[in-house]
């Protein structure tokens, strides 16, 4: 289901007020933050005209404060997500379903021309993307990421996992130059061009990219082409971490092959792949890590790469890693003892009630409390890493 429709709906008192100066109109939205909110927690806000707006409440906040939210243009159809990455890198990402702007334009012209394989996912922040965002800003992540210095965002969509990770890598303690290239689809770039100015100010600290610590850069990428065949700016570069979000979503064995095509082409000999993934139908998705596994690529839980303790969901740490700790064999083998096993003895509540993770249907999923639904979404998120054996 919709990401936006599962996260928690929160109503509260919202005031918005347009300053206008000349031709160009800021609009801020007003949010109270509610007495039982957590700081660090991600919430749905809803104006009175039924207009959404996605917001982390502020580590520094407390119930009772307002909190003032610049935003773009007003837009019925948009879909905000105000994102606070870990309190460790503390910066605050804004993502919008809409582009601004000529790039608001040519996105809504590009929808009309018609693009088959540009199917509206990329105006999402898909839950994979946001759990890794967490991670790879934390603390944790970054012996994994303190030696990378050209990082390849596949499938980028709205850029969260993107932005987050430039986020992160602006934030070491080191004087190091560093590239970060989102790609998606060339239907699609538009609205992650527009999505990564929003940002740039926040992660490069108003510093031009030749000047700062990480430059972030947008292109367009189809699965399937290597170097060869891709964006001349891309030609003969490799990276040395690959990442992916989310991109293993009703996957056929053709674009899994496409996938794993460029992920290859792409990588450095000895870089890496971060892959966070949503399970969602099992069978079709294991193709994915067969064909790399051809390919000479082993995948690992990150948790087992940086010799992480898994965190369950009921704790109250923000960053769960992993808290399903099978491998992608057993994870996609619904036959396998350990699969059986897994989603027998876990747990999980439903309105009160606990049941088995086996046992939870789509109709249970729908009549689940907000909390209880971000519990046992985590069982169904893994994030690993790849590389050549």
């Amino acid at each position: 289901s919709d990401l936006w429709d599962e996260l928690v709906n929160w109503c509260c008192c919202i005031m918005a007020s347009t300053e206008q100066n000349g031709t160009e109109q800021t609009t801020q939205v007003s949010v109270v933050v509610p007495e039982d909110a957590t700081p660090g927690e991600t919430h749905k806000f809803t104006m009175e005209d039924g207009f959404e707006i996605e917001v982390t409440i502020p580590e520094d906040s407390k119930p009772g404060d307002r909190i003032e939210i610049p935003l773009p243009d007003d837009d019925d159809e948009a879909r905000e997500l105000f994102m606070q990455l870990h309190p460790a890198n503390g910066n605050m990402l804004y993502f919008s379903s809409l582009g601004e702007g000529d790039n608001e334009d040519e996105s809504k012209n590009q929808k009309e021309d018609g693009d088959e394989d540009c199917d509206g996912t990329n105006e999402m922040a898909w839950p994979a993307g946001i759990q890794l965002s967490q991670f790879i800003t934390s603390p944790e992540a970054v012996p994994f990421i303190q030696d990378k210095v050209s990082v390849l965002d596949l499938g980028s969509g709205m850029g969260v996992s993107g932005l987050a990770i430039a986020s992160a890598l602006a934030e070491l303690e080191d004087d190091t130059s560093r590239e970060v290239v989102l790609t998606d689809l060339p239907n699609a770039t538009s609205l992650l061009q527009s999505n990564v100015d929003f940002n740039r100010e926040v992660i490069q600290k108003g510093e031009e990219d030749g000047d700062s610590k990480v430059a972030l850069k947008v292109l367009p990428l189809t699965w399937g082409q290597t170097g060869e065949d891709s964006n001349s700016e891309l030609k003969a570069k490799k990276f040395d971490l690959v990442v992916a979000s989310d991109v293993l979503y009703n996957p056929s064995p053709d674009v899994c092959k496409a996938l794993g095509k460029t992920m290859y082409a792409f990588l450095d000999g000895e870089g890496k792949i971060l892959l966070s993934t949503r399970w969602r139908k099992p069978e079709e998705e294991r193709i994915f890590y067969e064909e790399m596994e051809r390919n000479g690529f082993e995948f690992k839980l990150i948790n087992d790469v940086l010799s992480l303790e898994a965190k369950q969901p009921a704790d109250e740490e923000k960053v769960v890693v992993n808290p399903c700790s099978l491998s992608w064999k057993d994870r996609s083998n619904t036959e396998s003892e350990m699969y059986k096993k897994f989603f027998s003895d876990t747990k999980v509540e439903v309105n009160g009630e606990s049941i088995a993770l086996g046992d939870l249907t789509e109709a249970k999923l729908d009549s689940m409390k907000d909390a209880e639904f971000d519990q046992a979404e985590d069982f169904f998120i893994q994030i690993y890493v790849g590389q050549r054996n």
